[in-house]
């Protein structure tokens, strides 16, 4: 079952999908992350995610801000915290630019789509491969 919730003002819109798939949470952002609508992906990403995985597709996203991305790297800190996997998803040039600028990627794997990010999750960490579980973050 997914919950969706949608942030909405005159001019900014996001909608929030959460989908809880066995060990993996997946959410969905469509629209503006920015000052305006972040609130609901950081309450959903706090208090709906609980699960190893965490995936944060931004494939829908439409724009991003410092407050956006601000709310990205508390994620990771948070899954950190919480000893969750943690892998964010975009196919878009100007959007991967801007988590690479701001170091996200150094932390956290960046993938071109859910199902990378499935795979990539789903492997153990080990002496076989990077501590993120597998392939590479990309730049």
């Amino acid at each position: 079952m997914a919950i969706t919730t949608t942030e909405r003002t005159a001019q900014h819109e996001c909608r929030i999908v959460t989908e809880h798939r066995g060990a993996t949470c997946l959410v969905r952002v469509k629209g503006q992350l920015d000052w305006a609508t972040g609130a609901g992906l950081r309450d959903q990403l706090r208090d709906s995610c609980s699960e190893p995985s965490v995936i944060i597709d931004l494939t829908d996203m439409t724009s991003l801000d410092s407050v956006g991305t601000g709310i990205l790297l508390a994620a990771v800190a948070r899954a950190d915290h919480r000893a969750q996997r943690l892998a964010l998803v975009t196919d878009d040039p100007a959007t991967l630019e801007v988590l690479l600028c701001t170091g996200l990627g150094l932390v956290v794997p960046i993938v071109a789509t859910s199902d990378d990010a499935v795979r990539l999750l789903g492997r153990p960490a080990g002496p076989d491969g990077p501590a993120d579980g597998g392939e590479e973050p990309r730049s």
